[in-house]
């Protein structure tokens, strides 16, 4: 279906073109170039959320790599602090420093990982800034648990179950399915997803992975309602 609907705008966006090539300007009406450059960025952002899609529903061939998860999030924590340029945002980790490997394609899972980070940005109150902070342990049953936990707006009960399916979204500027792709890359390596909110206070995501290893050290589940407040309110 995919395929078929990005073959119907590539020819829109064919005829388009060519249209605009025909148009004489000394006698055509000043909103038809208007309208057909109107036409040609919907287009644009039709096939934009078709192959977000199709990438969000899609099994992708994983290139696996062992890498130490405090390197990988070091990497994503200096990757975020270029990319994000609002003022009054604080990002800070908590992660092990004990030896955690995991068997990853770091590539795909950093996209996952920073698909999460932006929603936390977007949870933030914009006149206040706010805190984001990585967090890694260790659980009992032979797993790395990475946490991404914000103090922004938070996310009511009845919405916390819908947050990774596809196209759902309670922002007016977002397609819905950057946490479907983080979810699935999540699966993908054998791992899974959830995330616990406080109205108001905050919300955490949580992934865990296998651990290339048993870890040595077990760690205890840090909950919402502990790691939320620490952050302090917005």
């Amino acid at each position: 279906m995919v395929h078929e609907l990005k073959n119907k705008l590539t020819a829109i966006d064919i005829s388009l073109a060519q249209l605009q090539e025909c148009l004489d300007p000394g006698n055509c009406n000043e909103k038809v170039p208007f309208l057909l450059s109107m036409i040609q960025r919907s287009s644009f952002k039709m096939n934009e959320v078709l192959l977000n899609f199709y990438q969000s529903s899609v099994q992708e061939e994983l290139n696996l790599a062992k890498i130490d998860v405090k390197n990988f999030i070091d990497d994503i924590i200096s990757y975020l602090k270029k990319e994000i340029t609002r003022p009054g945002i604080f990002i800070s980790e908590r992660v092990m420093e004990q030896d955690c490997i995991v068997d990853i394609d770091k590539a795909k899972l950093q996209k996952a990982i920073v698909a999460m980070a932006y929603n936390a940005v977007d949870a933030l109150k914009p006149k206040n800034g706010g805190c984001i902070i990585f967090g890694t342990f260790k659980t009992g049953d032979g797993h790395c648990c990475i946490y991404i936990a914000d103090n922004g707006t938070g996310i009511e009960s009845d919405l916390l179950d819908n947050i990774f399916e596809p196209f759902f979204t309670t922002k007016q500027k977002a397609n819905g399915l950057g946490l479907t792709y983080a979810q699935k890359i999540i699966t993908q390596h054998k791992g899974y997803v959830y995330a616990e909110s406080i109205l108001n206070e905050g919300t955490a995501f949580y992934l865990t992975l296998p651990c290339y290893y048993k870890p040595a050290v077990i760690g205890n589940t840090p909950v919402a309602e502990d790691i939320i407040p620490e952050l302090g309110r917005v």
